[in-house]
């Protein structure tokens, strides 16, 4: 039994590699005396052999016999590890370092010996024990992290995510709801995977550009407004008001979001306005209440769409269906086949769709609404998450009277008024308004009252058109003036293609067909702009075909600036690409 079920001890900062069980304690030779001295006669001193690899400086070994009180002292301080060096040194040489930990631990968690909710040892800790680099095991992380199986917290380490697939099966095969054997859960891992990869390129390069972030420009937003509006409010403020409080939306809220709502040629009635904290937290609540229906759980998105909206999807245990996205939207033909396979929900976004720009033309409208009268079945959910800060345009088929009463108009005021208030409007119909309330009430309770009364304020107030009109004509300017270095007829002989944004913050860039979009990205910030992979923002993995380039947080020139370094970093890996492989 050589080496089989044996201890090593070493020093505090180098713990023990060569251990077939797995374990190691970073304590010291004399410590090792102490914490085994309760069982003396299972300790045996050892001249150092080659099982003590260096750096053990400890020649002490603990032979783990099948005795319970000698198991449950070690355990108090042996820390145990989920691979071992021999696993990574018997990679078959295929492998690149990091690629053969990662492996070794996705073995683990299929064989059960990690399991969701596991803390993985700290990069040091496991460089350590397996005698390799910190950045390999770093890389291997994060190599999981975008298969969905890890998770990281700030703080705490990473951890076995809840989502992998303990007991066997791939990372992109679908599990199994828990008490729900029939239901198929698939691991959400778009947002994650956009956040790590943009979080590492900035690491690598921190002066570079970031046209990556699709937040709005800070400096645009409604600030002197902003105090004006909840000063009022806390001047208006009575005792009652500090107390706890129902899912219903203040009076004032509601009046103020059907009256802006009606404006955009929306029907609209203040009793059917429902408030939440987020676009996303109103598409949560209502696929919470129909996934009390027993029918399969089908849900057409938009491909590419919002990153965040798929995992949402994936975390209810729904199964997306990808509906195709032009310059309009959803393209109608797409979304009568997703619909006709047995989609119960549609979720589109009327006007600057993320990541694209599109907006609904009439005529799209028109379409869309012609496609669902046909399917009577659909709930339809429309995200207008940049409503005030786009150019006009039909907004809602609410406006359709074959469709209106299943449609659930989300109005958010992110983009507009502020992130940071975590306020989102909808209507919805009388059919699901009442279950909604009652999912928002399990969720969190309400929404702040004094913020409600703060933007119904902003938005009856008239000095609010002004300020949304200069923000709107501002992002035009930075759309546009990104878009001529992305459209040169250079660029366009390597086969990339700019998709004609109509509204919004975003461009997307489609690459030349074999590109490699992890070297565009590198290439694009070492000349100076991060930008966002394509990838996450697809239904299905292996989508390295695309680019998000977002103009929220750039003036007019740097977005031009920012856009030429894009255009380049393309052309150079294209060239490159062209001149190493033959056709």
């Amino acid at each position: 039994m050589v080496g089989r079920g044996w201890l090593t001890w070493a020093s505090p900062d180098q713990p023990s590699v060569a251990n077939p069980s797995r374990l190691s304690c970073p304590h010291s030779a004399a410590a090792a005396i102490k914490i085994a001295s309760p069982i003396r006669t299972i300790i045996a001193p050892i001249e150092r052999t080659s099982l003590f690899e260096p750096p053990c400086t400890a020649p002490f070994a603990v032979l783990l016999l099948q005795n319970k009180s000698a198991r449950m002292i070690l355990s108090q301080y042996a820390v145990e590890y989920p691979v071992d060096r021999l696993e990574i040194q018997d990679a078959d040489g295929t492998k690149r370092r990091h690629e053969a930990i990662a492996a070794a631990l996705e073995a683990a968690l299929s064989e059960s010996r990690l399991k969701p909710g596991d803390r993985l040892p700290t990069v040091r800790a496991l460089a350590r024990h397996l005698g390799v680099s910190g950045a390999s095991v770093a890389a291997a992380y994060e190599l999981l992290g975008r298969r969905g199986l890890t998770r990281g917290e700030v703080g705490r380490g990473t951890f076995v995510s809840h989502g992998s697939l303990a007991g066997g099966g791939s990372a992109d095969e679908p599990r199994r709801r828990a008490g729900e054997p029939g239901e198929a859960v698939r691991v959400p891992w778009r947002r994650a995977l956009l956040r790590s990869t943009v979080s590492r390129i900035e690491a690598a390069h921190p002066d570079a550009v970031d046209c990556a972030a699709g937040h709005p420009d800070a400096a645009l937003l409604p600030l002197a407004l902003l105090r004006r509006c909840y000063g009022d409010a806390l001047a208006s403020l009575t005792h009652r008001d500090l107390q706890y409080a129902g899912a219903e939306p203040v009076g004032v809220f509601a009046d103020a979001v059907a009256g802006r709502l009606r404006a955009d040629g929306v029907p609209a009635r203040a009793e059917d306005v429902v408030v939440a904290t987020s676009s996303l937290q109103l598409i949560d609540l209502l696929l919470g209440v129909l996934s009390l229906d027993e029918r399969a759980p089908l849900v057409a998105v938009e491909q590419p769409g919002y990153p965040t909206t798929h995992d949402s999807v994936d975390r209810h245990g729904w199964r997306p269906i990808a509906v195709d996205v032009d310059s309009e939207g959803m393209e109608p033909d797409s979304l009568d086949s997703a619909l006709a396979a047995g989609a119960r929900l549609v979720v589109f976004t009327p006007r600057a769709q993320n990541p694209t720009g599109a907006s609904w033309t009439a005529q799209r409208h028109a379409d869309l609404a012609d496609v669902l009268a046909r399917h009577p079945q659909a709930i339809v959910v429309e995200d207008d998450h940049a409503a005030g800060v786009v150019d006009a345009g039909p907004c809602s088929l609410a406006s359709d009277e074959r469709v209106r009463d299943r449609v659930v108009h989300i109005r958010s005021f992110s983009k507009a008024i502020a992130p940071d208030l975590r306020i989102t409007a909808a209507l919805v119909p009388p059919s699901l308004r009442a279950a909604i309330l009652e999912e928002k009430s399990a969720a969190d309770g309400w929404t702040s009252r004094l913020s409600q009364r703060a933007v119904a304020l902003m938005l009856k107030d008239a000095s609010l058109n002004a300020v949304l009109a200069e923000a709107c004509h501002v992002y035009e300017r930075r759309r546009r003036a990104a878009s001529v270095p992305l459209q040169t007829p250079e660029l366009a002989a390597t086969g990339a293609m700019l998709q004609p944004a109509r509204s919004g913050l975003n461009l997307w860039i489609t690459l030349p067909r074999g590109a490699d979009q992890a070297a565009v990205l590198e290439r694009a910030a070492a000349y100076g702009v991060v930008v966002a992979p394509g990838e996450p923002f697809y239904v299905s993995r292996g989508h390295r075909d695309a680019i998000r380039f977002t103009v929220g947080a750039v003036g007019e020139e740097a977005a031009a600036d920012a856009a030429t370094s894009l255009a380049r970093a393309i052309l150079s890996t294209t060239t490159t690409r062209t001149r190493v492989d033959p056709v």
